[in-house]
């Protein structure tokens, strides 16, 4: 007997277009980062917030069949983002960016561990940089991370060496490393295998509540409040999957 896939639906919202998204969300990285991996982060009531959840982010939110179960935040770089102001002694050997086409991905994470969501996410991440005309998207990973994104076709460049930056609650070490992904360079069997999970998934770009066309990239169609799910499988396991994840540390 066949197992019925999950409605997969990405939203992009702000704060001025879907504010109970971006409250919903800081409840999930609170679950996740707080409760979960324990990392030392401002909780406010029930909700895990920093200095950058403001007008200038933008927040993608991945349901399946209604639930939460992962997501990102996102913040254009001539703004004030996390890994620019909070760790700038990780730029070592190369500055970090200070221009429009280049964004910042922050609080990046699955919850329940799974392997397709977190290909999932990672294909909306790279299509909202398509989206948007990014060169570049910027992070701040521990090193776990950073094989992974190997592991499964995205190329990265680093800014500096890994250094250690804090303590966990449980007083584990914490060792990170600041970079980027470069757009234009990414590609491969591997690469197209993951951004073929966009087929499963319906994006709906609540930021675009002024322009309500529908905006077709590759295989995805982005759609202001509607749209359809792709007719790939919801849930079926890529082939370059090779380890689980929980989240970034950034």
């Amino acid at each position: 007997m066949s197992t019925q896939r999950p409605r997969l639906v990405a939203k992009l919202c702000n704060v001025q277009s879907n504010s109970a998204l971006v409250t919903e969300f800081q409840e999930f990285r609170r679950k996740l980062f707080v409760d979960t991996l324990q990392w030392d982060l401002p909780v406010f009531g029930n909700l895990e917030i920093d200095q950058f959840d403001g007008a200038t982010a933008t927040y993608c939110a991945i349901y399946a069949d209604g639930k939460l179960i992962s997501g990102f935040r996102a913040i254009r770089c001539d703004h004030e983002y996390l890994a620019l102001s909070v760790f700038p002694q990780l730029a070592t050997e190369r500055p970090y960016p200070r221009q429009p086409d280049m964004w910042e991905i922050s609080r990046l994470g699955v919850n329940p561990p799974d392997l397709n969501i977190a290909g999932v996410t990672y294909a909306v991440m790279l299509h909202l940089a398509q989206l948007r005309g990014a060169k570049a998207l910027v992070a701040l990973v521990d090193l776990c991370h950073e094989r992974l994104l190997r592991q499964i076709g995205i190329k990265t460049r680093r800014y500096g060496s890994p250094q250690y930056i804090g303590d966990d609650r449980k007083g584990r070490r914490l060792t990170a490393v600041a970079g980027e992904i470069p757009i234009q360079e990414q590609g491969g069997e591997a690469y197209e295998a993951l951004m073929d999970l966009l087929q499963t998934v319906e994006i709906v770009d609540e930021t675009l509540v002024l322009r309500p066309e529908v905006v077709q990239s590759g295989s995805a169609q982005v759609l202001p409040n509607s749209g359809g799910i792709g007719d790939r499988s919801a849930g079926e396991a890529p082939s370059w999957a090779k380890a689980s994840m929980a989240g970034n540390r950034s």
